[in-house]
């Protein structure tokens, strides 16, 4: 039976913010597994979408080179690109304890599964990811999940569709690979006006030259996650840096 009494003690629970002389690192891995990436801040690790069945060992092999055996989070951000088989094997092998969705994900897949908590995400709610890490639902298309995730210190606005939704500000901005010309929308990205700027390549360069030039016509740092590569923004308050990581890669 799925856990669902926390529900409502996650809803509208703003976490602890962070002192101005702390620094913050988040950290984006891309898998090889479609447009899966995994989120690391300075306290959980979270997995945002799972990609295809076929895809689960290359997601696996990805999540093996963080060196981490736990997963709190997974958050799906489509009800058409992602898959219940990778879910639920991801939630038994690495103890995932929440899974965020968008309202149209079928969310039946977890019907089955024990000691997870399935969350629908909402406009006008915010809920903790952890401690200090919550997030927003800023869309209203439910298939498409604009998500704003944000722990007092750096902001991420994960960028689905042109939805003028209640944007904001926010300090880094994600695209998708799978994302076409006409899902950019420039009042949108002149709103959440990005410091730094992440485009998902999933090995294909290409469709995202479009994305890439209207951000750098924003003046926005940009750069192209690949998965041989780890993406480090670190804020010293409110100065951005970025590190670029050349993981190592598993042979076996």
């Amino acid at each position: 039976m799925k856990m669902t009494s926390i529900f409502m003690a996650l809803l509208l629970m703003l976490p602890t913010s962070i002192s101005d002389s702390e620094k913050s690192e988040w950290v984006f891995t891309s898998t090889e597994a479609g447009d899966t990436v995994l989120l690391q801040t300075d306290e959980t690790m979270a997995l945002i979408n799972t990609g295809n069945p076929q895809e689960f060992e290359e997601l696996n092999k990805s999540i093996e080179l963080t060196n981490h055996d736990t997963i709190k989070s997974v958050v799906m951000t489509s009800a058409e690109a992602n898959s219940c088989d990778n879910l639920t094997q991801l939630i038994d092998k690495y103890e995932v304890q929440y899974v965020y969705m968008v309202p149209t994900f079928d969310d039946k897949c977890l019907d089955e599964i024990e000691n997870v908590n399935d969350i629908t995400l909402q406009q006008e709610s915010t809920f903790t990811l952890s401690r200090r890490l919550y997030i927003q639902y800023r869309t209203l298309d439910h298939n498409q999940g604009n998500v704003y995730i944000s722990n007092g210190a750096i902001s991420m606005y994960w960028y689905e569709s042109a939805d003028d939704y209640d944007i904001t500000h926010a300090d880094i901005s994600y695209f998708p690979s799978y994302l076409e010309k006409e899902d950019i929308d420039l009042k949108t990205l002149y709103k959440i006006e990005p410091e730094v700027a992440i485009i998902n390549e999933n090995n294909d360069i290409q469709p995202n030259s479009s994305i890439y030039q209207h951000l750098q016509e924003l003046w926005v740092d940009t750069y192209f996650l690949s998965d041989d590569i780890a993406i480090h923004v670190l804020d010293d308050n409110q100065d951005f840096s970025v590190k670029l990581e050349k993981l190592k890669q598993n042979d076996s």
